[in-house]
Parts: structure tokens; C-alpha cells; sequence
């Protein structure tokens, strides 16, 4: 189990969100608070969203860094996988915290945003300090933060190669 202590990623598939601060189920709320419970997800240098298999390529800036998202790992005791071919748990899962959208967002995901982290100061205070203030963190970034550097069929952006 992850532990308190530096920024950790942990590898898995996103079981569900905490949209915009909406608790999907009971236990959310008191994993949001413990810090032992909370880990940042890093993803490709641009998010890459499909819509009707299109790609849109979003980025911070030219450079590409990697994006950090506030996420929450639990348990989950139940199955996984298909009814014909169920994987019993315990299962290490997580979700992201999402927040209302930014304007570069909005065209192309009209229900939230995932919460970006986008210095290792805010990486530190989502992992170590308490809810009162990591909750500050759950903002969208601001439109000229994020820009749209590709569309189309393309699944790979050939540009951070």
C-alpha cells in the first residue's frame, strides 16, 4: 500500500471520479481528507482526449510537460473484469479529482475537468498538507494555461516524439 511520504504514482485504471467535489460513495469523503490515501497521476506530456475517434491533443506549452493529476487510490473488495470472467479482489484503484471547466475544456468534455497540478509546490501540497488547504487545489487552470495543439484520427502526437 502506498505510504505518506513523496509524490508517488501508481499505476491501475481510473475506477471513477470525484467530480467536482461530489462524493460518489460514502468512504470518498474521508479518503479525500487522509493524506495517506491521496497520490498524483502522471500522464503523457498532452491530454489526449478521443470524441467520436478523433483525437484533440491539449498541452500546457510547447515544451510538453508531463501532466500531474490529483487523484485518490482505494481498495475495492469486489470483481473486476467480465461477468464471464470475473477477477476477484482486492484490487489497488484510483480516481481523479475533477473541478468545473476552463474554456479550452468545455467545447470538447462539457461535464468537468481533471484537477491538473502543475508545479512540484502544488504536487507536495496535494500529497502532504491537509484538506483544508489541498482543497484550495481543486480549481480549473486558467483558459490561457492549456491550448489545443492538434486534432484529427491520429492517436499519437508525432510533435513530442
Amino acid at each position: 500500500m502506498p505510504e505518506a511520504g513523496p509524490a508517488q504514482t501508481i499505476g491501475g485504471r481510473t475506477e471513477s471520479s470525484f467530480r467536482n467535489g461530489r462524493i460518489d460513495r460514502p468512504s470518498a469523503a474521508y479518503e479525500l481528507v487522509d493524506v495517506r490515501r491521496r497520490i498524483d497521476v502522471l500522464d503523457r506530456p498532452h491530454l489526449h482526449v478521443d470524441i467520436s475517434s478523433s483525437a484533440i491533443w491539449i498541452c500546457r506549452d510547447d515544451a510538453r510537460p508531463l501532466f500531474a493529476f490529483a487523484g485518490i487510490w482505494t481498495e475495492f473488495k469486489g470483481d473486476r473484469g467480465t461477468k464471464s470472467k470475473p477477477v476477484p479482489g482486492p484490487h489497488l484503484v484510483y480516481g481523479f479529482l475533477t473541478t468545473s471547466l476552463n474554456a479550452v475544456v468545455e467545447p470538447i468534455h462539457p461535464k468537468a475537468m481533471p484537477v491538473i497540478l502543475t508545479t512540484d509546490e502544488e504536487r507536495d501540497v496535494w500529497i502532504r498538507a491537509p484538506w483544508d488547504e489541498a482543497k484550495a487545489l481543486q480549481r480549473p487552470l486558467p483558459d490561457d494555461a492549456l491550448r489545443i495543439v492538434a486534432r484529427g484520427a491520429e492517436k499519437e502526437d508525432r510533435a513530442a516524439a
